[in-house]
């Protein structure tokens, strides 16, 4: 098991890292981040070998040295992000001295010098601006550094969503609740976002599961701003040293100690004092809600010193993070319980029910009934046509036979009575012995109401829902010796939160979400032209949501009811759905109980060749993921009313009367037992392990052609293998051409030891279906022959403008979709019984003759049994046998101009071209159109001519089936602006036009995505349209400004410290975004066939959007047209699907974010910072998708009712530097 490897990898790390500090060799710190290279030439031009090169961090004192190849030529890498001075020096030529040269995460600083003839003891010193142009590759992204990543205004404190910043960023749309300027739900050139590949210290810092990377700002580890040095989002052609993933590489560096002891202290508060009001609450007139969110925390750092023990200078650092969060939010909810007078009657008396409904109905005989009124089960009986019922002495004159059952009169007999409804005073009133003591136990667990005179929604619940985060990040660096170095990081994050539940004691959930994760670094210097780096990482996430009863056992025994698992994790009430009232027990899955990790090694060797920088490696995940997630563990019972209404006219309004009523045998002659549950579900109580591989490995070669000229020239091999389940507890149906009409159920030989139910393999049989127990536990062929290009070249036309190029190919693994669908997922190893009554009339019987209730219900049913789940309807999930990997092409031409000393302009045309994507579909659907109507599940007879629909009709219809059939297409046009910090300004400015197509659908929104996939010449290609991420227009602007007043400062610069601490310091920042709106699909408004999609087809000279396109009406409901419905099986005008998908746009947005700073100098280093941060400072509302999307009900169509993003938010913070 992985949890083993890890033990061993901690120790590993931690005795590296023992050994490193007390080591008595001087001492050096690095990592794999960036690099700095460049020619040595003499006045004449001509290149100078042998050139003593020493390179210093200027923090850390930490040098490295260097000598120039034979043309002239050297390099530095593996160097830590930060400041450096260069020095280079050669007997009969001036010392030259280069200062302030800036190394940033995967870049390669290109340093140039030119030595003059001279006497060696006389230095030339210069100092080197921060390149803006990039002379050495062809890759594409943005370095966000760390002043702009802790002055920029945080929502959230969450880093990663500065990602925006970049060209060629487009935020997610999921429902009504897409990305947002605060997340990292966003899509990098086109690719899904959930292809986005977070690494941290140069570690796998995602969370894998089924497979593929994070989703949004799903890491494994995130840190606090203040502890992150540098990132890069690295969106396409970047060097062969990158794989795994197609989207963007979200490269991230923790901060190194330094020889100076420095850190801060800060408190961020927001309250919802501060904020504005919600725009849809405001517009309804309600308060704004409760918030109180405090973060506080602090870093330090600086060189390892133990007083006349250990001096760590210029040899061991250190640096420690600590960030708190607390958030404390109401948890409003309103829920409807038993009146008063039914819970102080004992819940025998039920005539609230009447009281408090309207309406009538009439029953068989013709006898008039209040809604609401209880009649008695025990009473059901036929009454044939022409026959006078002898209860009732009334006559059935209907041409068929009814059913009927008597109220709860207390009036005597029931006998000529035909209107019901003014004898309310007498109904409802139950025989205490009819009563199930169990069942008014239950009913005791809710609470008075809160509203008097209502039946529904009376009881107001306001407890507060509670978050607490706790997270760390230690990071060493030591130098063993002037070749040797080493690294070491632990991260972990704890983050809890409380959900009570909507009723007082009742579904409590306690989530906890702990991570952790080690990393190592160990660099050897053999030459200075040779080098190797090895890295070794370990990550850990969990996810435990679990009720706050789980660990304690009886519950269920408490109220009678038998037979549910009592194991860890289990404890609670089973779900009550009463019809009615707001339910019981949990309403979700409890207990989800996920645990992933990830075992990474990589080794890089670099080797310099005159004019080539070599580089190769590998590296290699060891990937594992559990989860259990029973969708019912503890059993669900429903009562929906119908056995006390009358039958076959249930109104769902009295199911407490079914709860509370024992089934008995009938007191007039009639069906027996009628009563109990309508339906029970229960799960097992089991989980899955998957795991699988991850190797990639590569060769890169960045050759200097010229000093002008520079090729990038890589290749790359990524291979991902099929998850497997670590115990064969996974099967993977495997349809004939994906879709039938024969196919095999592929289970691992352990799989086929798990007992399964004699229907279930009859079904199989009658269906074409074998069985093939294997010994490959993966279940499928993973691609092998992953090979991808990397190639490109950067020329500098003249100093200051440069033109570069790449193509490259990114492979990448199936995303995360989901644990519903996957192959653990199937029978026998995961599953539910469901049983239901046949009908009003008749109870859910059981294996035993007797009525199922809330106690004897699974005393019968062994939910760790699979034998006794019924085959029949059972889901068959699968996955493409031999799969493709996933894989997008990038392509770019870019222009470079910095045309001052502190700007630059950069204009680009990107592309992308996705190919064997993964698709989340179906199998066992209809390939052919069918009209409304027609049961595609229908078991061929003589009666319906043996016709069957689907290719296996004994078995669910449209399971989940997964292949690689999809692809994309992404063409934009790219610029960016970017001004160095001079004068106190600093800014970053992009815009992106693109346009964006594909049928592969952005998780979330899975199998409703196609219509008919499995339609001979339409399949997933019919519904290739415009990406779910597409936005035409996208601009990003952020920067800051430290305002030039104050002491030292342009105005005022003799101000004295009491009137600078009035004037001086002020700092404004600022991030600002506009994006145009995305596409949505208009479904028709009516099925047009029995099973397949429609799209709306777009009427010709109707404008989209309505007139005054609001929240109100987004869009033009006379602008879409509903197809006419399919009359024929197996037509072949394919009009009846409708039009292309994508028809319309949702809202465009912008959005600014703005901070205002106050820093009072202290002393020295030491100063204070106030804060005041805004977030949507301009409260303009960002409208979400819009939903109520049939056009035929124009009132309400195209209405908006949620938002992309918060209303206006203020946040204060003091931060203490020193």
């Amino acid at each position: 098991m992985i949890h083993s490897r890890a033990k061993g990898l901690i120790l590993a790390l931690v005795s590296i890292l023992f050994v490193a500090s007390f080591s008595s060799k001087p001492a050096l710190s690095q990592i794999d981040t960036g690099g700095i290279a460049g020619v040595v030439k003499d006045t004449s031009g001509a290149v100078v070998s042998d050139a003593e090169i020493t390179l210093k961090n200027d923090l850390t004192g930490i040098s490295s040295n260097s000598k120039s190849t034979s043309v002239g030529t050297y390099a530095f890498t593996g160097v830590n992000p930060g400041t450096y001075t260069l020095t280079i020096s050669l007997t009969g030529f001036e010392t030259r001295i280069v200062h302030g040269i800036e190394v940033h995460v995967q870049q390669t600083a290109a340093i140039d010098v030119s030595l003059a003839p001279g006497n060696v003891q006389q230095e030339v010193t210069v100092t080197a601006a921060s390149p803006l142009l990039q002379t050495a590759d062809a890759s594409l992204g943005q370095t966000i550094g760390h002043k702009i990543i802790n002055d920029l205004p945080l929502e959230t404190r969450n880093w990663g969503s500065l990602g925006q910043l970049a060209a060629g960023v487009a935020t997610a749309p999921i429902g009504q609740n897409g990305g947002t300027p605060e997340n990292a739900f966003y899509s990098v050139n086109g690719v899904q976002l959930y292809q986005n590949d977070f690494r941290l210290d140069g570690i796998n810092n995602n969370i894998e599961f089924f497979g593929g990377s994070s989703v949004g700002t799903d890491a494994t580890i995130t840190p606090p701003p203040d502890a992150v040095q540098e990132f890069k989002l690295q969106s396409g052609d970047y060097s062969a040293e990158f794989g795994h993933s197609t989207g963007g590489v979200i490269n991230a560096v923790l901060r190194s100690g330094t020889n100076e002891l420095h850190g801060d202290l800060w408190e961020y508060v927001r309250n919802d004092a501060f904020n504005a009001n919600d725009y849809f609450s405001d517009q309804e007139g309600k308060p704004k809600a409760e918030y109180r969110q405090n973060q506080f925390g602090g870093t330090v750092g600086g060189p390892a010193f133990l007083p006349k023990l250990y001096d760590g200078r210029n040899k061991t650092f250190f640096f420690f993070d600590y960030q708190g969060t607390r958030i404390v939010t109401p948890a409003q909810a309103t829920s409807t319980v038993p009146t008063v007078g039914m819970s102080s009657s004992g819940f025998s008396n039920l005539q609230d029910l009447i009281t408090y409904n309207s309406g009538t109905s009439v029953d068989g005989l013709g006898r008039k009934f209040s809604h609401g009124t209880v009649l008695d089960p025990a009473t059901t009986r036929q009454v044939q046509p022409g026959q006078v019922d002898p209860v009732t002495g009334l006559q059935n004159t209907a041409s068929s036979a009814v059913f009927v059952r008597d109220p709860f009169y207390s009036g005597g007999s029931v006998a000529g009575i035909k209107d019901f409804t003014s004898l309310a005073g007498q109904l409802n009133q139950i025989p205490g012995n009819r009563l199930d003591p169990n069942a008014v136990k239950l009913l005791d667990l809710y609470p008075t109401p809160t509203t008097l005179g209502k039946l529904s929604n009376n009881f107001l619940n306001n407890p507060k829902s509670s978050t607490t985060i706790n997270a760390y990040d230690l990071r060493i660096d030591e130098n063993i010796g002037s070749k040797d170095t080493i690294f070491g990081v632990w991260d972990k994050s704890y983050y809890t939160a409380f959900a009570p539940g909507a009723l007082p004691g009742q579904n409590d959930q306690n989530d906890a979400f702990p991570s952790y994760a080690i990393a190592g670094g160990y660099t050897h210097v053999f030459t200075p032209t040779f080098s190797n780096e090895l890295h070794v990482g370990f990550g850990h996430s969990d996810k435990d949501q679990r009720l706050a009863t789980e660990n304690t056992n009886g519950i269920p025994a408490q109220y009678g009811i038998q037979g549910i698992p009592q194991v860890a994790g289990n404890g609670g009430l089973p779900t009550f759905n009463i019809s009615g009232l707001t339910g019981l027990g949990p309403t979700d899955d409890r207990p989800t109980i996920q645990s992933v990790w990830d075992l990474e090694v990589t080794d890089n060797v670099t080797k310099e060749l005159g004019h080539h920088t070599f580089k190769t490696g590998v590296q290699v995940d060891d990937l594992e993921g559990d989860i259990m997630q029973p969708p019912a563990p503890r059993g669900l019972f429903t009562f929906n009313g119908q056995f006390t209404d009358i039958p076959n006219q249930n109104q769902s309004l009295n199911g407490i009367a079914d709860l509370l009523l024992t089934p008995t045998a009938s007191t007039v002659g009639g069906v027996n037992g009628v009563g109990g549950l309508q339906s029970l579900s229960g799960s097992n109580f089991a989980g899955t392990d998957y795991h699988r591989y991850y190797t990639g490995a590569y060769f890169q070669d960045d050759w200097r052609v010229t000093p002008s000229l520079t090729l990038n020239l890589g290749l790359r091999w990524d291979y991902f293998t099929p998850y497997s389940e670590t115990n064969g507890r996974q099967a993977n149906f495997l349809p004939v051409g994906g879709n039938g009409p024969t196919g095999t159920l592929l289970i691992s030989q352990e799989g086929c030891n798990v007992p399964r139910s004699a229907t279930f393999n009859a079904l199989l049989s009658a269906s074409n279906i074998s069985v093939d127990c294997v010994s490959s536990k993966t279940l499928g062929d993973a691609q092998k022959t992953n090979f991808g290009p990397r190639l490109g070249f950067a020329y500098r036309v003249t100093p200051s403008f440069v033109v570069r190029g790449g193509y490259g190919i990114s492979y990448g693994a199936l995303g995360n979709l989901g644990y519903g669908g996957t192959l653990g997922t199937n029978y026998p190893f995961i599953y539910t019984i469901t049983k239901n009554a046949p009908n009003s009339q008749a109870p859910l019987q059981l294996s035993n003759g007797q009525t199922a209730t809330i106690e004897n219900t699974f005393t019968t049913i062994n939910l760790s049994d699979p034998t006794q789940v019924n085959g029949a309807g059972v889901n068959l999930y699968g996955r493409q046998f031999n799969y493709q990997t996933p894989y997008v092409q990038t392509f770019n031409l870019t222009t470079q101009d910095q045309f001052t000393r502190h700007d630059s302009v950069q204009v680009a045309y990107v592309g992308t071209v996705g190919r064997h994507l993964d698709v989340l579909g179906v199998n066992n659907s209809p390939s052919q159109i069918l009209p409304v109507g027609t049961n595609i599940s229908q078991i061929p007879s003589a009666s319906n001519g043996n016709q069957s629909f689907v290719p296996f009709p004994n078995f669910a219809p449209n399971a989940i089936y997964e292949t690689t059939n999809a692809a994309s297409s992404y063409s934009s046009m790219q610029s960016t602006y970017q001004h160095q910090t001079s004068f106190g300004l600093e800014l970053l400015a992009n815009y992106t036009w693109s346009k964006c197509f594909s049928n592969q659908r952005t998780q979330g929104t899975a199998t409703s995505a196609y219509r008919a996939q499995w339609l001979p010449g339409f399949g997933i290609s019919g519904d290739y349209g415009l990406c779910d991420t597409d936005a035409t227009n996208v601009a990003h602007i952020s920067g800051t400004y430290a305002l030039p007043i104050g002491r030292q400062r342009q105005f005022f610069g003799s101000a004295n410290r009491v009137t600078d601490a009035f004037i001086g310091g002020w700092a404004a920042n600022y991030i600002y975004t506009y994006q145009s709106g995305q596409p949505l699909t208009i479904s028709c408004a009516t099925a047009t066939t029995s099973d397949f999609g429609c799209f709306a087809p777009v009427a010709t000279g109707q404008s989209l959007y309505a007139p005054s396109r609001n929240p109100t009406q987004w869009l033009n409901p006379n602008a879409f047209i509903q197809p006419a419905a399919a009359t024929q099986i197996g037509q072949s005008d394919i009009s009846v699907l409708g039009g292309l998908p994508q028809q319309a746009r949702g809202p465009s947005w912008y959005n600014l974010d703005a901070s205002v700073f106050k820093n009072f100098e202290i002393k020295d280093s030491t100063s204070l910072q106030f804060r005041a941060e805004s977030f949507n400072t301009l409260n303009n509302p960002q409208f979400a998708q819009p939903g109520n999307l049939n056009y035929l009900n124009p009132k309400d169509f195209s209405s908006i009712t949620a938002l992309r993003n918060t209303p206006r938010l203020l946040q204060l913070a003091l931060k203490l530097s020193f």
